[in-house]
């Protein structure tokens, strides 16, 4: 037995493989990909996993896959797909990763299943893959499933990874929807912007599995399949289009908290426009009371000298004084 493989996420060998068979007696061990080969008991199961852009020669004669499917298995590509032919069966998904400031691109997840065996291929390591691998180690019950249902849970891994997206998108909403209660939110509008743009991208990428999802749940799709592996893939095409209704909510979200900035904008706006407009009565005010100490008639008032004018004076900033105390007791701004 190779040493590297000796552990459930060691490195890969010189080919990028990983195989670990999951035996009928609760056992999980990895092995050399000399030791690959179709079970020929039903309580047994070889997981294949490469992190590589190619399948290996070795792997393709060990699994003895018909020459027809060897394109299936070693195509390369963005575009979901699934097929099936006989006992065998592929698919093709995109995971989501997240790269930072909120900005997901996706992780090609190639699936190939056939008697006794399931092979999963991706170029990047997938986190979910590795959680999964170092938790069915040792003892492990995995070798109870076929090939199909083992297929129909990473394909519903791979859906959280849209729902997990979701909630890091949610968490960074609530925190520049709280920056914008608290007014620090000069930047936000740039920041919703780039949300905006996330969203889109979420969407389109989910909505490229909807030919994945909606196959599986066909009856024709694997007309031989047990009862629970179609209720398995019937459970999934619903688990689908949860996850997209939540990416499809997340442009929802990013519309709400752009009105929350636009509704505290206003009212930033609003409460300067009060104060403009307190000042200009203020200062209208005073305009006209020099205007009127200007006029040029002989009365007695304009004879006081000194005192007429600090009379008038005084007035003017009794009256401001007053407007201001007013004007806060009925906060006005």
């Amino acid at each position: 037995m190779n040493a590297s493989l000796c552990q459930p996420n060691s490195a890969f060998n010189c080919d990028g493989v990983r195989i670990i068979h999951y035996c009928a007696d609760g056992q999980a061990k990895a092995v050399d990909c000399a030791e690959l080969a179709p079970s020929e008991r039903p309580d047994d199961m070889f997981w294949i996993d490469l992190q590589t852009n190619t399948c290996p020669e070795s792997v393709l004669v060990r699994l003895k896959i018909p020459a027809p499917l060897v394109e299936n298995a070693t195509s390369t590509g963005s575009t979901p797909l699934i097929g099936v032919d006989g006992e065998f069966a592929w698919c093709r998904v995109a995971v989501p990763h997240h790269t930072g400031n909120l900005k997901f691109d996706g992780k090609m997840l190639d699936l190939f299943l056939g008697p006794g065996f399931i092979m999963s291929r991706h170029e990047r390591p997938i986190a979910f893959i590795d959680a999964l691998r170092e938790r069915e180690y040792g003892h492990s019950r995995l070798g109870c499933l076929d090939a199909r249902s083992f297929m129909g849970s990473l394909l519903d891994w791979s859906l959280d990874t849209y729902f997990e997206a979701v909630m890091q998108f949610e968490g960074e909403l609530d925190r520049i929807e709280a920056d914008i209660l608290e007014d620090r939110h000069d930047e936000d509008s740039v920041k919703l912007a780039n949300m905006r743009k996330t969203a889109a991208r979420l969407r389109r990428m989910i909505n490229s599995h909807r030919i994945v999802f909606s196959s599986l749940a066909r009856a024709d799709f694997m007309p031989e399949a047990p009862e629970p592996v179609a209720r398995q893939f019937e459970r999934l095409e619903q688990q689908f289009l949860n996850a997209v209704s939540a990416v499809e909510g997340m442009r929802e979200l990013v519309i709400g908290t752009l009105e929350v900035l636009t509704n505290r904008i206003a009212l930033r706006t609003n409460k300067s426009l009060r104060v403009l407009s307190f000042l200009a009565a203020t200062f209208g005010f005073m305009s006209v009371v020099v205007g009127a100490m200007g006029m040029n008639f002989e009365t007695s008032f304009f004879g006081t000298q000194d005192l007429g004018f600090f009379v008038t004076i005084g007035a003017m900033l009794a009256v401001s004084a007053l407007l201001i105390v007013l004007s806060a007791h009925r906060k006005w701004f």
